[in-house]
């Protein structure tokens, strides 16, 4: 059915988003596969202060043995409030999580 608005994607950004997710995994795995230590957002595990890790997705360099080193970035007092917001709320969601392989 078609939709009664009129889609205007001026910008092309589904066109963007489509090369975006196409071309991601391959560029992930050449990154690896060539060990080319090229910098790429994945999702890892980090310490951002004294008392906070979080898993989400950084900046990372990527070489054939993985995530070689995390881009560090300076981030203000406000940032690192919502940071903690945003862990809090992913961790309220992910705790209660099963793991579906073990069933």
């Amino acid at each position: 059915m078609k939709s009664k608005y009129k889609d205007s994607d001026r910008e092309q950004w589904k066109a963007m988003h489509k090369a975006v997710v196409d071309s991601w995994p391959a560029d992930l795995t050449e990154s690896i596969v060539k060990n080319m230590s090229r910098v790429h957002p994945v999702s890892t595990m980090v310490k951002v202060t004294a008392s906070i890790y979080t898993r989400s997705s950084y900046p990372c360099v990527l070489k054939s043995s993985g995530v070689s080193s995390v881009i560090n970035m300076t981030l203000t007092y406000a940032e690192v409030d919502q940071l903690k917001k945003s862990a809090d709320t992913l961790w309220g969601i992910q705790k209660d999580l099963r793991d579906l392989s073990s069933l």
